[in-house]
């Protein structure tokens, strides 16, 4: 099921990198939420929140990059 109250946050992350940082699309999402999980630094960083965070991070990103996409269902 997808949480529509996690998207909403994931919807305002990515408009956040757009309007501050750069052009983000959904393949650039998705790999930032990869990112999360496969650098130890950025997971660390996650893992110390909330053991789990950063793979939650990283699917709730692809869920994102799937709307984006017309793929989410």
């Amino acid at each position: 099921m997808i949480d529509p109250l996690v998207q909403e946050k994931m919807a305002q992350k990515f408009r956040l990198i757009c309007d501050r940082y750069y052009t983000c699309t959904s393949e650039i999402f998705r790999g930032l939420g990869q990112l999360y999980v496969n650098d130890e630094r950025f997971k660390a960083n996650y893992e110390n929140v909330k053991p789990g965070l950063a793979e939650f991070f990283r699917d709730a990103m692809a869920i994102y990059a799937d709307t984006l996409e017309g793929k989410a269902n």
